[in-house]
């Protein structure tokens, strides 16, 4: 047990046990003051695999309760797998409704380098009308049926289902209208987000593909990220006046990232070509992993070099980019602080924070943090502070 719990985050979530994956769902429900929080769960094995979304409460974001699951593989057009997906909140008739939306596994195996398996993914609904705590299949169930690639599709899930006005005020619809992106992907063409549109959470209407690009080519001419070879796991939002997506990317085999994904922020504008929506790129960068606070974060107009993460609004003398941290929440989970070089080199501990502030400086400096160090240092992680690159990176020797 000792062994088990020694690199358990403390200011992350993680599942009770077992293998999991893909944090969704993640919602408050006034009615009750609860933060509900689901995620891909095989329990009983450590063997990939997602036959459950686990579910968890809290009243504060740091101290979780483990609930049942909130589904389970079912029997028919969701028997392999029920995939990621998003919930979504209402007040129907004066009573709160939660709507979760995932994607259905009837076949597999499902992935981009494989042939698509036809009826292999649906898209389907759960309902709850109890804050939660028990969740009943839609009749309706699947949504919809097939994607619009149909066999020339490398992948077509985690439906990410909201409000936009954005894209409602660009289509002249009610800001209630309720809009669904699909991630995926099309066979030597490269990855794509699909868009649908509905008034009822029940029937589904194509929209368009409001981005796509060709697979492996760069997100800009001087990014050293590539759109990959197909999308997972995507959202969209606005914050103050600047339109968002976040997206999984799926690279190909010869990718030297971890397990060959990574997670893309794009900022952008909604626009019209042909009469369909599309969502053109401004700015984009690479967030953490996992559920974290976002924030848009302004500073007056400055050389950024080649920089493609920030949004400059030269009538405003700002710019603009997104950036990510924890929850405020998270701070109740602290010890006692260290104020010096000299107390911080005495931490001996698995889990500790930095927040450091540096003065007269030059602006090229590079600042090394080593933690978790053997004694002979063959083994150690470095956090790297490039002020001259304006990065932040971790090398895990």
């Amino acid at each position: 047990m000792d062994a088990f719990r020694r690199f358990r985050p403390i200011s992350h979530f993680i599942a009770p046990h077992s293998w999991s994956n893909d944090p969704c769902g993640a919602l408050y429900i006034p009615e009750t003051q609860d933060y509900l929080l689901c995620y891909q769960w095989n329990p009983g094995t450590t063997v990939g695999g997602n036959c459950a979304w686990g579910m968890a409460r809290s009243k504060d974001l740091t101290i979780w309760e483990d609930c049942p699951p909130a589904l389970w593989n079912g029997t028919t057009y969701d028997r392999l797998g029920v995939f990621s997906g998003s919930i979504v909140s209402r007040v129907i008739q004066g009573q709160r409704t939660l709507f979760l939306f995932y994607t259905s596994v009837s076949a597999l195996p499902i992935h981009w380098s494989k042939p698509y398996l036809q009826g292999c993914e649906s898209q389907s609904v759960a309902i709850s009308t109890d804050y939660g705590r028990s969740w009943h299949r839609s009749s309706a169930n699947p949504l919809i049926s097939a994607p619009p690639r149909e066999s020339a599709t490398t992948g077509w899930r985690d439906p990410f289902v909201s409000q936009w006005p954005s894209m409602s005020t660009l289509l002249g619809r009610d800001h209630k209208t309720n809009y669904m992106m699909i991630a995926s992907g099309e066979r030597d063409v490269g990855p794509q987000l699909h868009m649908y549109v509905s008034d009822d959470m029940v029937s589904w209407d194509y929209l368009s593909a409001v981005l796509g690009a060709q697979a492996g080519s760069n997100v800009s001419s001087n990014s050293s990220f590539s759109w990959g070879v197909n999308f997972e796991c995507a959202s969209f939002f606005t914050l103050g006046t600047t339109d968002y997506i976040i997206v999984g990317a799926e690279e190909s085999n010869t990718s030297t990232r971890h397990n060959g994904h990574y997670l893309l922020w794009l900022s952008g504008t909604l626009v019209l070509r042909d009469g369909k929506p599309r969502f053109e790129v401004i700015s984009h960068g690479v967030l953490d992993s996992g559920l974290l606070e976002l924030f848009q974060l302004s500073r007056p107009i400055e050389d950024v070099g080649s920089s493609q993460q920030w949004t400059v609004d030269e009538p405003s003398g700002q710019m603009t980019t997104l950036g990510i941290r924890p929850a405020p929440q998270v701070t109740a989970l602290r010890s006692p602080t260290f104020s010096s070089l000299e107390t911080f080199n005495m931490i001996q501990s698995t889990n500790f924070e930095v927040e450091a502030q540096f003065s007269n400086l030059s602006g090229n400096e590079t600042f090394i943090f080593n933690v978790r160090a053997s004694p002979d240092f063959k083994e150690v992680s470095r956090i790297i502070v490039d002020l001259g690159k304006k990065q932040i990176s971790i090398d895990r020797m």
